[in-house]
């Protein structure tokens, strides 16, 4: 993935290049577990029948965090790293997004953290994250987007 990085006003500060790499896996209770490093995300993912799920090795506490097959509306909370919480709703389950390694169907999942923007994630299930808006907020309390990713490539084994 490759991250725009923004300033409070919407000025790009920098980028930011990402390689997310499945490095090992457990099974913990008949569900294989795939730990993922990168400088953006590390974590134990699934890929189960109902969506994407985390696992914190801390707590032993798993949590669905991107569902598919979902329908537009469906919400849920997940929790990662054992205290942030979002209120996740699929807003699309066809949304078409351009990316420099193409062009792909995803799933639109928006993510509140305490009813105010946490995150805009497209997913496409048998690829992985294509898209990505972080928000953050000023000091003040405004949000505002602070980084942009997009699928640059990808080696699927």
């Amino acid at each position: 993935m490759q991250y725009t990085v923004y300033d409070t006003t919407g000025i790009v500060e920098g980028m930011i290049y990402d390689t997310a790499k499945a490095a090992t896996d457990r099974t913990i209770s008949g569900v294989t577990w795939y730990r993922i490093t990168s400088k953006v995300f590390g974590g134990f993912i699934a890929n189960e029948s109902d969506g994407l799920w985390t696992y914190d090795s801390s707590s032993g506490g798993s949590s669905l965090v991107f569902k598919y097959p979902a329908n537009v509306g469906d919400n849920w909370d997940a929790v990662m790293n054992t205290s942030i919480a979002y209120q996740v709703t699929v807003q699309s389950v066809n949304a078409t997004i351009n990316v420099p390694k193409g062009t792909y169907t995803c799933y639109d999942y928006k993510m509140l953290l305490n009813s105010q923007p946490g995150l805009e994630v497209y997913l496409s299930p048998g690829i992985g994250f294509v898209a990505m808006e972080v928000y953050s907020f000023t000091k003040s309390g405004r949000s505002y987007k602070q980084a942009y990713g997009e699928l640059t490539s990808v080696t699927l084994k």
